[in-house]
C-alpha cells in the first residue's frame, strides 16, 4: 500500500521525527524512501548574479546534506531510499514528484510559526495536504509539547484515532486507518462529535441532538465493523463539542499515535479544499496526523 514513500526536506534542524515516521512506514511495507530536496529560484530574484551564485552553492550543499543523511539513516535500517533535488516552488515541485514517482504515501514535517504555542502548519505541507492524490502524513516536530517518539526508533502505532462524520471522505480514511492499523496491530479508536454550535443561537430545536447523536453512533459502529473484520481491537465514542477540539482531547485521553481522517467532510467542496476540522486538527495536533481524501 505505501511501498514508494515520499519524504520532503527543507534541511532545517529538528525533522528527525518526520525521518524516523517516513522509514517505520516503509520498513513496514518493505518499501523505498524518495529524499526530495526542493530549491526554490524566486527567492534569488532579487539577488544580483554573484549574489544568486553564492546563495545557491549554499543552497545545494544544504541540498545535497539533508538527503545524504536521510539516505545513511536509510541504510542503517535496511530501508532503500533515493536522493532527489529539483528546482520550483516548493508544494508544486512535490505534487510533480508525487504523480511522476508513483508516489503512495507523503511524509512531512509541520512546525509552529510562531512559538510552540501557536497553530502549527506550515503553508507548503498545507497545499500539498490541500491537492495531493496521495494520503500526506504530517508529523509535528520542534514543540515543546507531546514529542514521544526517538528519532533513533522507528515509531510504532498501536493506538490510531479515526475521526468519523459517516461521510465518503470518512469513509476512505477510516480504511486507509485500517489498513496502517493492520500493520501495526493496533487498536482503532473511532470519535464522532456533534457540533454543538449551532445550539446555542435561540431558535435552534434541541431535538436535532438525537437525530444527531444516532447518526453519529452509526459512523463509528461502520468504523468499528471495518476494524472487528481486519481483527482489530476497537472503541467507539459519541462527543458533543467543538469538533476539532473534541477530538484532540480524544487523541490524548487514549494516548493515540496517529489521527487519520479525511480532508473533506460531509460539507466538502472541491478536493483542493481542506476541510475545516481537518484544517484545525492539523494545525493543533502534536499527534502525527494521516489527511487523505
Amino acid at each position: 500500500m505505501y511501498s514508494n514513500v515520499l519524504l520532503p526536506t527543507d534541511a532545517r534542524e529538528g525533522s528527525e521525527r518526520a525521518v524516523a515516521h517516513a522509514l517505520g512506514i516503509a520498513d513496514r511495507y518493505d518499501g523505498r524512501v524518495h529524499a526530495l530536496f526542493v530549491t526554490d529560484p524566486t527567492e534569488e530574484q532579487a539577488l544580483s548574479g554573484d549574489e544568486r551564485r553564492e546563495l545557491r552553492t549554499v543552497t545545494d550543499a544544504a541540498g545535497r546534506s539533508a538527503t545524504e543523511r536521510i539516505a545513511t539513516r536509510a541504510a542503517e535500517v535496511g530501508v532503500d531510499a533515493s536522493r532527489e533535488h529539483r528546482d520550483g516552488v516548493a508544494h508544486e515541485a512535490i505534487l510533480t514528484y508525487v504523480d511522476e514517482a508513483g508516489i503512495e504515501l507523503v511524509v512531512m514535517a509541520t512546525r509552529s510559526r510562531s512559538g510552540p504555542d501557536r497553530p502549527r502548519l506550515g503553508s507548503t505541507t498545507e497545499r500539498v495536504i490541500r491537492r495531493s492524490a496521495a494520503p500526506v502524513l504530517a508529523v509535528p516536530v520542534g514543540s515543546s509539547d507531546r514529542q514521544p517518539d526517538d528519532p533513533e526508533e522507528l515509531p510504532s502505532y498501536d493506538d490510531v484515532l479515526v475521526p468519523t462524520d459517516g461521510s465518503d471522505g470518512a469513509e476512505r480514511a477510516a480504511d486507509s486507518a485500517i489498513a496502517v492499523a493492520e500493520r501495526y496491530d493496533a487498536t482503532v479508536h473511532a470519535v464522532y462529535v456533534v457540533d454543538e454550535a449551532p445550539m446555542r443561537y435561540e431558535d435552534a430545536p434541541r431535538s436535532l441532538l438525537g437525530p444527531l447523536e444516532a447518526a453519529g453512533r452509526r459512523a463509528v459502529d461502520e468504523v468499528a465493523s471495518l476494524a472487528e473484520e481486519a481483527g482489530l481491537g476497537y472503541t467507539t465514542s459519541v462527543r458533543r463539542g467543538v469538533p476539532f477540539r473534541e477530538i484532540l482531547d480524544r487523541g490524548e485521553r487514549i494516548d493515540a499515535d496517529l489521527v487519520a481522517m479525511g480532508t473533506r467532510g460531509r460539507t466538502g467542496r472541491p478536493a483542493v479544499l481542506l476541510g475545516s476540522t481537518t484544517a484545525r486538527v492539523l494545525r493543533h495536533s502534536s499527534i502525527p496526523v494521516l489527511a487523505s481524501r
